[in-house]
């Protein structure tokens, strides 16, 4: 199982009707997934891969390094 979360701007949240944080679950590629006719991969400002054995980046607009901090994911996680 693969559970993708997605983090937004403020103003792309409000834009969409949505959370800043939206995660889902997805057997396809994580660029197939649609809200309100928007690309969450496209609009996210940073988007997270989780499997059974890590987490990784799948997109990280700000920052250049791929490390992902398990401190704030958790925290991420824990607000959804």
């Amino acid at each position: 199982m693969i559970n993708y979360y997605f983090e937004f701007s403020d103003t792309v949240a409000e834009k969409m009707d949505i959370n800043k944080y939206v995660t889902r679950r997805l057997i396809l590629n994580w660029q197939n997934i649609y809200r309100n006719g928007y690309n969450l991969g496209h609009m996210a400002n940073r988007v997270w891969c989780e499997d059974e054995a890590s987490v990784c980046f799948v997109k990280n607009r700000f920052a250049h390094a791929d490390d992902v901090d398990m401190k704030e994911f958790m925290w991420i996680k824990l607000k959804l």
